[in-house]
């Protein structure tokens, strides 16, 4: 079997950190025109450039609408108009608004005297706008511009707070955020991290609804808890804080979040956990509605009617309203694709919702037309081989009609989806399978024999969907000629509760039992690949688990390994910036069980250490502190192990500067292709350290 001849694109570290990375499409009111932004990078340069383009939903066909790299957020207003944010110097923002097809007609509407962002706009029926934004506040209340601001004499950092830092960035002990003047809440919770756990909100005609931390009993060393949150509007002002109304579910202690309005604007519909668990949520789905009796003061409503049915074993991630608000639509992972659900709201409330997509990665829905009674909506998809693919769906038929795919389906890269297959094995107790995800070369012939790179994905609750990714891109390491191998071992979501919750007090157990079964079922599988040239990659939790493999017999069959922001030692891991779930994760905390804690420690292995080592760690990485990624090197090299360290002094735990990004792939690919001795054809060679250059 060949999959294709081999094309005149080669799918390099360079393309794909040069290439335009697409936003979600958002449509306007009727429907005809859509809007989305690229950011592309010139590696020559090492610069970045930023478009906002149209795309005719009809045709299909893509057009500019700027070239102005300082237009942030921009998003519709009404009918054709556009408004964007464009911050300016002195730490300013202006506030522009323009229209699709009209020259020349650009104009300033105003200037803040702060950096704002997350804007949200709400036109009522008399064409007020309701303009919603965050910013940082000062100690007085009023907006926060550091550029202009004192700077104190002393530099000193004091701290009695249980979180002193999260994610890259020390914490201050003045409210982040201004929200609402008189309460204790704010919004969003946390503005360093890029994985959106900084809560969400919505705006309509009738108020605002988001989720934050309740500080009242907030202890991030136990429990961090977020609520959601109504605020009414009167006579469309902002009311003090008293008008703020927590949303109550009896006997539902867990987080809660995604709360969206109802097209009118007088129901709310959002997600809440029945417990607290901080390493796996399964949400049920709630609908409350917002009387005028109940919005007097500072208080809660309370709710007790579920829409979704308890037997559904999927956990959603986003709602939203359709067909009249007589139907919800789920966004929720299911058996390696994050895929998009319909429920009913009228009937009976234990109804399991029906999908209305299958392939692909969920990113972003919005409803086509906002007259409809909302029964089409424009999707963002992505998939291993193409970064954005703009669908229609109608939420009646399940019909799809495919608008636009940023790639032509992975042909502008040089890809195809005839690359990425699947496969399942038992897993190592036998009491459910494990999907996994195989993605070959695009010259692939089945007749030849490859390297294979096995993945391990982060979490340990997570998984590997079929999506596209700027950082553990499957197609980039195919493309150097290997099969990569991308298993959802025990702890993946999207399969049960059973499936993710396994993993819980068992990190270096049942996971690497499956990684075991998955490197026996390819090599008995496949006759294509070449067992003696295996090489194992993995990030955070994927990290922990190379440094777990490296002190065990399976290390052996691996030509080198590469760890990148690996946790060393699970006892020092107490030093992470999110301590709330570790007592979860390892079945009590480190005083209370400290046997389990010492069981799954990867450093009472490292008298096994014995193949070449890749290590990856930046400084900024509070999550999993840099002392691990030292360790791990050091280890190597007081062993006598072939090492290299790879350090990003301004990153965290994420490489997302495109010059390091670009030395990330380069280095990362360049390692496993010497010792799996896959150079030349074209491929990444390993050059000298940058300290020896």
């Amino acid at each position: 079997m060949t999959i294709r001849p081999k094309s005149k694109v080669k799918f390099t570290p360079e393309l794909l950190i040069s290439a335009p990375r697409p936003s979600s499409a958002v449509p306007n009111d009727d429907g005809s025109l859509a809007l989305f932004t690229t950011s592309s990078y010139s590696t020559d340069a090492d610069t970045e450039s930023n478009e906002t383009k149209i795309l005719d939903l009809k045709t299909g066909h893509t057009s500019l609408f700027s070239n102005d790299s300082a237009v942030k957020e921009p998003q519709w207003l009404v009918g054709n108009s556009l408004l964007w944010l464009k911050p300016v110097s002195g730490g300013k923002t202006q506030i522009w608004i323009g229209t699709v097809g009209l020259e020349k007609n650009e104009y300033l509407v105003g200037t803040i005297d702060s950096s704002i962002s997350r804007v949200k706009t709400k036109v009522l029926a008399d064409e007020t706008v309701i303009f919603a934004f965050t910013a940082l506040k000062a100690p007085d209340g009023r907006l926060f511009n550091p550029e202009s601001a004192t700077k104190p004499a002393s530099t000193a950092r004091e701290y009695e707070s249980s979180m002193p830092r999260y994610w890259d960035t020390w914490l201050s002990d003045e409210p982040p955020v201004d929200v609402l003047a008189g309460t204790r809440l704010h919004f969003p919770w946390t503005t360093t991290s890029p994985l959106g756990d900084g809560g969400s909100y919505d705006v309509s005609s009738e108020g605002l609804i988001f989720d934050t931390l309740n500080l009242e009993n907030f202890d991030p060393t136990h429990k961090a808890i977020t609520d959601i949150w109504y605020h009414p509007f009167s006579s469309r002002h902002v009311m003090a804080g008293k008008a703020v109304k927590r949303i109550v579910v009896p006997g539902w202690d867990g987080s809660a979040s995604g709360g969206v309005f109802s097209p009118d604007g007088k129901s709310v519909a959002f997600l809440k956990d029945k417990k607290f668990n901080p390493a796996y949520t399964r949400p049920s789905i709630f609908v409350v509605e917002l009387k005028e009796t109940n919005v007097s003061g500072y208080d809660q409503f309370v709710l007790s009617a579920r829409a979704v049915s308890d037997s559904w074993d999927r956990s959603p991630v986003a709602l939203y309203w359709a067909n009249e608000a007589r139907e919800l639509l789920i966004v929720a992972e299911e058996h390696g694709r994050v895929k998009l659900f319909k429920v009913p709201l009228v009937g009976s409330s234990q109804q399991k919702p029906i999908p209305l997509s299958d392939a692909g990665s969920i990113s972003a829905v919005h409803p086509l037309c906002k007259t409809d009674g909302r029964n089409q909506f424009l999707v963002t998809f992505t998939s291993i081989i193409d970064s954005a693919i703009y669908t229609i769906i109608d939420s009646r038929t399940a019909s799809q009609t495919l608008v636009s795919t940023f790639t032509s389906h992975g042909a502008k890269f040089g890809l195809s989806p005839d690359q990425v297959k699947e496969f399942h094995f038992p897993s190592a107790r036998g009491d459910y399978e494990v999907q996994s995800w195989l993605v070959l070369p695009s010259t692939f012939q089945a007749s030849k024999r490859y390297p294979v790179a096995y993945l391990i994905h982060g979490g340990p609750i997570s998984s590997w969907p079929d999506s596209w990714s700027t950082r553990w891109n499957a197609a980039i390491f195919a493309e150097q000629g290997y099969v990569v191998a991308m298993p959802n071992i025990t702890g993946s979501t999207g399969f049960g509760r059973h499936h993710a919750e396994a993993v819980i007090g068992d990190w270096s157990g049942r996971p690497y039992r499956d990684i075991e079964a998955c490197v026996s079922y390819i090599e008995s599988t496949y006759e294509f690949i070449d067992p003696g040239r295996f090489v194992a990659l993995g990030a955070s939790y994927g990290g922990y688990m190379m440094n777990w493999l490296q002190g065990q017999p399976l290390a052996k069959r691996f030509r080198a390994i590469v760890c990148h922001d690996g946790i060393f030692s699970i006892p020092s891991f107490i030093g992470t910036d999110s301590t709330g779930d570790l007592a979860l994760s390892f079945n009590g905390a480190l005083w209370e069980n400290p046997a389990t804690w010492d069981a799954m420690d990867p450093a009472r292995f490292t008298h096994n250490w014995t193949q070449p080592m890749l290590v990856i760690h930046s400084d900024r990485d509070y999550r999993c502190p840099i002392n691990s990624g030292l360790a791990s090197y050091n280890v190597c090299k007081l062993r006598g192990i072939p090492a290299r360290l790879l350090n990003f002094p301004e990153e965290n735990h994420l490489v997302l500067g495109r010059a390091n990004s670009l030395h990330w792939h380069r280095t990362v690919l360049g390692w496993i292709n010497k010792w799996a001795h896959n150079e030349g054809n074209g491929n990444v060679e390993l050059q000298g350290p940058v300290s020896d250059r």
